[in-house]
Formats: C-alpha cells, sequence, structure tokens
C-alpha cells in the first residue's frame, strides 16, 4: 500500500504509520487473512479471489477509511495504490479508477 500527501514538517512522515497499520489490520487482513475467501468474504462470492481481485478489494476496503479524513487520520494524505503479492517476484498493483 502506498500513500501519497505532503509529509509533516516535523515528523517528516506522510501519515502516522501506527494509525496506517491498524487500518490495514482493521480493513484488510481481520478481513481475508487464514480465510475461505469464497465462503467467508462477501467480495468473493462471486468472484475468483485471484491476486487482481484481492487488490481491488483491498482497495475498496482502504480508500474510504484512509481517504476519510476524520481525526487521527491519514491528515490528507491520499491511498495512491495497493500491491498484492503471491510471491516475491509476481503481484498485483491497482491504482484505482482511472
Amino acid at each position: 500500500m502506498t500513500v501519497a500527501g505532503e509529509p509533516d514538517p516535523v515528523t517528516g512522515f506522510v501519515v502516522d504509520l501506527n494509525w496506517l497499520k491498524d487500518v490495514m489490520e482493521r480493513e484488510v487482513l481481520s478481513a481475508y487473512d487464514h480465510r475461505h475467501l469464497n465462503l467467508e468474504a462477501p467480495e468473493f462470492k462471486n468472484a475468483i479471489p485471484t491476486t487482481e481481485n484481492i487488490a481491488i478489494a483491498a482497495w475498496q476496503r482502504l480508500e474510504p477509511a484512509i481517504n476519510s479524513g476524520g481525526v487521527g487520520a491519514a491528515g490528507g494524505a491520499r491511498l495512491s495504490r495497493i500491491r498484492v503479492y503471491e510471491t516475491p517476484e509476481i503481484f498485483a498493483e491497482y491504482r484505482g479508477e482511472a
């Protein structure tokens, strides 16, 4: 996952990494990790959970959480891409709707 935005002048970070880790855990990992995706994830009831489809589904879960701009949120940063690895050399990348 990549976020884009203006770095904080004090910390140099675009987004608080602890907050980002919590969002990733809540929105994606808890929903997909060690799950039978076709049975346990509504997104894959009628779709094959390919690496590409998982990247798109992760985007759909993360984009509203990161881009919402709520308190303690990304501080103006925006989700810019999702990369899901199948192996160290094979991955799918999704950058949202064009």
